[in-house]
């Protein structure tokens, strides 16, 4: 395989990427974040219905199942109702960063699986949708900020397995990916998601990422136990 960036960047300087609104995120135990913003107090952001819709007529295309499983949802987004987007959903108490991503309390294995991340920490939602990959094969639906292409654990995780990308790397592929055109308005408890920052001039405005975001498909594997990592 010819030198490709993950040759030649230093872990102890992974690229800072920003948070849902543009807030400086980076890993705590490296360098403390500079502010925070609605994303990270909240933890994350729900989808909207007509976008997630739209993702999903994608995902069929690519001849993938919808998901039926949320892996990071809640059951009470702050107005009574779930932020799940599927049948079947994980909250926070499950933890899903260190559990399997399995339907409960059946412990079925989904046909696929739909993760819209704590924006804090994508890095370590990657590397579970890696592990939970190889150990299950389901597909696997995942929205992340476009600027995560810039960081280490893409060129690790991604950019080797992803259809149209790197051709220096010699890899099976399994991984598409497709953007979602402009900002998007998250919803918060339901509603469209309004500026909080009572200092700010655009306070209680309409707010929308300033991130693009793209979506990542890892299609379902052949066999249980995948081995398209090897």
């Amino acid at each position: 395989m010819s030198k490709t960036l993950l040759d030649s960047v230093d872990d102890s300087t992974e690229p800072i990427q920003e948070d849902l609104f543009g807030g400086i995120v980076s890993n705590p135990s490296k360098r403390k974040q500079k502010h925070q913003t609605p994303s990270l107090i909240d933890h994350m952001f729900e989808l909207p219905d007509d976008l997630y819709y739209f993702m999903i007529s994608k995902v069929r295309l690519l001849k993938q199942e919808p998901p039926e499983l949320d892996i990071f949802a809640s059951d009470d987004r702050g107005d009574g109702q779930s932020d799940s987007k599927c049948i079947y959903h994980l909250t926070k108490e499950y933890d899903s960063l260190n559990n399997d991503w399995l339907i409960q309390p059946s412990q079925r294995i989904p046909t696929s699986v739909y993760v819209n991340d704590p924006h804090e920490d994508h890095q370590s939602a990657i590397e579970q949708a890696v592990k939970q990959y190889k150990k299950y094969g389901f597909t696997i639906v995942m929205i992340l900020p476009s600027n995560t292409r810039r960081t280490i654990y893409w060129e690790k995780h991604i950019e080797p397995f992803r259809f149209g990308g790197d051709p220096s790397y010699k890899t099976r592929k399994h991984i598409h990916n497709f953007p979602l055109k402009g900002s998007i308005r998250f919803l918060k408890k339901g509603i469209p998601s309004v500026n909080e920052d009572s200092k700010s001039p655009n306070y209680n405005k309409p707010q929308s990422s300033r991130n693009a975001y793209e979506v990542l498909v890892w299609i379902k594997s052949k066999s249980k136990f995948s081995n398209h990592y090897s």
